[in-house]
């Protein structure tokens, strides 16, 4: 039995020729694909019925591979997908000069609820990589991480809460 992390992520986009719970189901009976609710830098396949709808285009960007409903139904047919390579996280450039970072040895799908300075609250689906603290006041500790392809950071004290999703979500 494969361990999930080993599994390839699996998501769609469109209206297929079949319900998407049924497209599900053929992609979890392959012997090394998971159905992924949606697109994430952990997704290795994004099967879209237009090739031209803004998020296959996004998955192209970040270098995720895009595949037809066809394409799919034929590695269904196979038992498997081909192993592919996940997208190459963004380079995260050090433009906080006054926070003290520490890389994540593991990073995390997480999803995070922030209440921002104006008291603005969001959810949002992030891949944590790093930590740090002000390098003048250790006390305020930050998280760093991708929301999509670029690099955020949130203080510590403003997430209400931080949810590490299931490896394949």
């Amino acid at each position: 039995m494969m361990k999930s992390t080993d599994l390839i992520n699996v998501a769609i986009t469109g209206t297929l020729g079949q319900p998407r719970s049924k497209v599900a189901e053929l992609i979890n009976s392959t012997e090394n694909a998971h159905f992924a609710e949606s697109l994430t830098l952990q997704t290795h396949y994004l099967v879209c019925a237009k090739a031209d709808s803004g998020k296959a285009k996004k998955a192209a960007r970040w270098g995720t591979a895009v595949i037809s409903e066809g394409e799919m139904n034929e590695y269904i047919a196979a038992g498997h997908f081909p192993s592919t390579k996940l997208p190459d996280s963004p380079q995260r450039p050090n433009n906080f000069p006054e926070i003290e970072w520490q890389d994540k040895a593991e990073h995390e799908l997480c999803l995070m609820t922030y209440c921002d300075a104006v008291g603005q609250t969001t959810i949002r689906t992030v891949l944590v990589v790093s930590s740090g603290h002000t390098i003048d006041n250790p006390d305020v500790k930050w998280i760093g991480g991708f929301d999509g392809p670029q690099f955020k950071t949130w203080r510590q004290d403003r997430i209400i809460e931080l949810e590490v999703l299931p490896s394949g979500s």
